[in-house]
């Protein structure tokens, strides 16, 4: 049988122990909650759509800055034509970077709203909203920069800020053409003629229609100079001594390109060498009764670069008596 002091002593007791773990509770301090560190991401990066073919609009986005320190995993995409206030979700995986709206109403001119949310573990980011006039016929293109090459022209193309489903660079004279197709700005246009100045020109369409002709650019791609010409030779005597004296004139047409210098190859000698541009040498070492043949080639390279363009040869032929 429990005494009333026994009773008592395990009340005490009880009472204690509460105590004790109060205290242990107090000391530890409130759980930490689980991902304290972590937030929701940043907004995507939402880049501007283009309409694909003429029943679709693409748009692309780049990632969040930040995923918060929880990986994204996926989006949230809606969109509504412009001004109107229902919104169609749909979503989006996390490796995505892009996404095509179908619409059959591609023909008419018209603007969608689009905007884009970055999903993690702790939730939504921000919106990212972007606003897109489908089918305005595009504006006038300008060509904004052209870098001369062998035989063909480096263009920069600056399409407008309007939709577009391609832009097409023509170079006249000629049928040359090159085609960009969004985003890109650039093209090469290659198979020219070095030495012949091309008048550029652009246009740009889209499924509402094409675009106005940009105003022309001329530029002119480096070809190979043609050879020297009067190309001749002579011995000459000077202080007894036999010499060959080697002339010629600049070539008819250089392509484009700067004289830079001239390639004289002595074949019965075995020699090459490379002189900055000029119109006369002499060769000093000979002998009689030696028949020597020389190749010569004029150099050029385009302006603001060292590289070297060879023309043809040219030969001629002396015998030393």
């Amino acid at each position: 049988m429990l005494t009333e002091q026994t009773t008592a002593s395990r009340r005490a007791l009880r009472h204690l122990g509460y105590l004790i773990l109060a205290g242990v509770l107090i000391l530890a301090g409130p759980a930490e909650p689980a991902h304290a560190d972590e937030t929701v991401p940043d907004a995507p990066q939402l880049s501007a759509g283009y309409v694909s073919g003429t029943t679709s609009i693409v748009f692309t986005w780049k990632a969040p800055k930040s995923d918060g320190g929880s990986a994204v995993t996926g989006y949230l995409a809606e969109y509504s034509p412009y001004g109107y206030s229902t919104w169609t979700d749909i979503n989006v995986g996390p490796a995505a970077t892009s996404l095509t709206l179908a619409q059959n109403s591609l023909t008419y001119s018209s603007a969608f709203a689009l905007r884009l949310a970055a999903i993690n573990a702790i939730g939504q980011s921000e919106w990212a909203t972007l606003t897109f006039h489908s089918l305005d016929k595009p504006g006038t293109p300008t060509i904004t920069a052209v870098n001369v090459d062998y035989e063909a022209l480096d263009i920069r193309v600056d399409p407008g800020v309007k939709p577009t489903t391609s832009t097409t660079v023509t170079a006249t004279p000629g049928a040359h053409t090159c085609v960009l197709a969004p985003p890109q700005t650039r093209c090469l246009m290659d198979g020219l003629t070095g030495g012949t100045k091309y008048t550029l020109t652009a246009i740009s369409v889209n499924p509402a229609g094409t675009s106005k002709t940009s105003a022309g650019v001329t530029a002119t791609p480096i070809g190979r100079p043609t050879a020297v010409r009067n190309l001749k030779a002579k011995v000459v005597k000077k202080n007894g001594k036999r010499r060959i004296v080697l002339t010629w004139t600049k070539p008819a047409n250089l392509r484009a390109g700067v004289l830079s210098g001239v390639t004289v190859v002595d074949q019965r000698n075995h020699t090459s060498r490379f002189y900055p541009w000029r119109t006369k040498i002499t060769i000093t070492k000979v002998k009689r009764h030696h028949k020597y043949r020389f190749l010569i080639t004029p150099v050029t390279h385009a302006t603001g670069d060292s590289y070297r363009y060879y023309g043809p040869e040219k030969a001629v032929t002396i015998t030393v008596h």
